[in-house]
């Protein structure tokens, strides 16, 4: 059995019968936040023990040992700290060496994409099936983006839009600005900019025109280095860190703790945390103090932002023939 949160409600001393000893009973447990009926108080700490034993095995710390143990030894619980993911091996059929930024979604289908090799996933037998596309049948996938309602690949020229119901891609042509490239796109959600050096652009969808972009305080940048923690809109190649005030459209000088130089593209989130990671070491953002931690995985530990992907239920590391998928960590209340 393993236990994704287990919650000791109440752990006290009573009296005992017989000796007239002390016994550790339970009032009451939640497993996977279902309240489990107490028969017996006294046979509930084998749940516990379970649990504990489950825990122990997946992360193998024995600093969680002692944290637990002092609570089921305790009159009260204490909150446990958030512990490191884990990354285990990641078995595809079909597809077994591929990176992570070759991978895309349409919003319905995983796809990897890699000139002539094209792939998509059955997430439920985790097996890449070859597809068949037609009008564009060679390319990769870092340079598909979306508009929120359509499917573009962009590299240079020509374009193309993507009609899912029969996957067949057709020529696109855009106003103001014709060689785009897809991994410069980027959003504030609420407009689609493309930005590539002094090149800075904001899409009109009903039009399909690029106008001209002014911005402050940062002019020349590219869109693959921006990056957002789900409040705010960064830019992050090197030395140059900075935040993007969208009322003003005001790029300002960005101060990081622990983490000073860094590029935006190894940034990615598992749904609870913000990681950089680009090799050793890796990094975790405090995003009330701006503060970069350094973080510890198991499994795998030189890990890159930019070969992380997700299925809309899982998150891998796919780098070549490395092939993983995160353990996010078990949460004890």
């Amino acid at each position: 059995m393993m236990v994704d949160a287990v919650t000791l409600a109440l752990i006290k001393k009573l009296g005992g019968g017989g000796g007239g000893g002390d016994t550790n009973v339970i009032e009451h447990i939640k497993v996977n936040g279902v309240e489990q009926e107490v028969v017996d108080k006294t046979v509930c700490l084998t749940v516990i023990t379970n649990a504990v034993n489950d825990l122990l095995n997946y992360y193998k710390k024995t600093e969680v040992d002692a944290l637990i143990s002092a609570q089921i030894q305790g009159t009260g619980l204490k909150p446990v700290p958030k512990m490191s993911g884990r990354f285990d091996d990641k078995t595809w059929t079909g597809l077994t060496n591929f990176y992570g930024d070759s991978v895309w979604t349409d919003g319905d289908n995983i796809y990897n994409s890699n000139g002539d090799s094209q792939y998509v996933l059955d997430k439920v037998t985790s097996t890449w099936s070859q597809k068949t596309w037609s009008g564009l049948t060679s390319f990769r996938g870092d340079y598909i983006w979306t508009d929120g309602d359509n499917i573009y690949y962009s590299n240079g020229s020509p374009q193309y839009v993507l009609d899912k119901a029969t996957s067949t891609w057709s020529r696109k042509t855009w106003s103001g600005v014709t060689n785009i490239y897809g991994d410069c796109v980027w959003t504030d959600r609420d407009n689609i900019y493309y930005s590539y050096g002094d090149s800075q652009y904001v899409l009109d969808k009903a039009t399909s025109t690029w106008s001209q972009k002014t911005w402050t305080g940062l002019t020349s940048f590219r869109g693959d280095y921006i990056w957002t923690d789900g409040d705010n809109i960064y830019y992050s190649y090197s030395g140059s860190q900075y935040v993007l005030d969208k009322t003003t459209s005001t790029w300002s000088q960005k101060t990081w703790s622990g983490l000073t130089s860094f590029q935006g593209d190894y940034i990615w989130t598992d749904g609870d945390n913000i990681y950089y990671s680009y090799g050793s070491p890796q990094y975790v953002l405090d995003k009330a103090t701006s503060t970069w931690s350094q973080k510890t995985w198991s499994g795998v530990t030189n890990i890159y932002g930019n070969c992380i992907w997700t299925d809309g239920n899982n998150i891998y590391n796919s780098n070549g023939d490395s092939q993983y998928v995160l353990k996010k960590p078990l949460k004890i209340r």
